[in-house]
């Protein structure tokens, strides 16, 4: 598998964590090179939509440790291997930061994580999912900050 390297490390202000609403937003690649993704219903009329696993910080967490938690909890997958690739202020949300990781290694631990029934984890390749962008099918805001920034300037 090829190894992703960070040159730039993300300086984590920790007292910045308990000043306002955090979140992290994890780009998951499995040992092929795709991407692993959360598929959740919507709603009946609306359909399916695309997601990275996102989810928030917790008090007396910091962010690599909730890029960890949340990475498990949506998708039953474990790794040693996370690194932060940047920070998104998102506009008009209730979330004031959102740290954004890569995580490579993944190791599925849960063995027999299921999902709910409007929930499945898919994976798709890095192309697939810059065309989905492309055509507004993909458009979690954070998830499309992670791919681009690591796919462009990281990578």
């Amino acid at each position: 598998m090829k190894e992703y390297i960070v040159e730039e490390k993300l300086k984590i202000n920790e007292s910045k964590i308990l000043e306002c609403h955090s979140a992290v937003c994890i780009l998951p690649i499995v040992e092929n090179g795709d991407i692993l993704m959360i598929s959740k219903m919507i709603n009946k009329l609306e359909g399916w939509d695309l997601e990275l696993p996102i989810g928030d910080v917790q008090y007396k967490e910091i962010p690599k440790e909730a890029a960890i938690r949340v990475l498990l909890t949506e998708t039953g997958m474990f790794t040693n291997k996370i690194e932060p690739i940047g920070i998104y202020n998102p506009k008009g949300s209730s979330i004031d930061i959102i740290y954004l990781f890569v995580a490579t290694e993944l190791m599925d631990i849960k063995t027999n994580f299921t999902c709910t029934t409007d929930t499945h984890i898919v994976t798709l390749s890095p192309n697939r999912l810059s065309d989905l962008i492309r055509d507004g099918v993909f458009i979690q805001e954070s998830g499309i900050k992670a791919f681009t920034k690591f796919y462009f300037l990281v990578r």
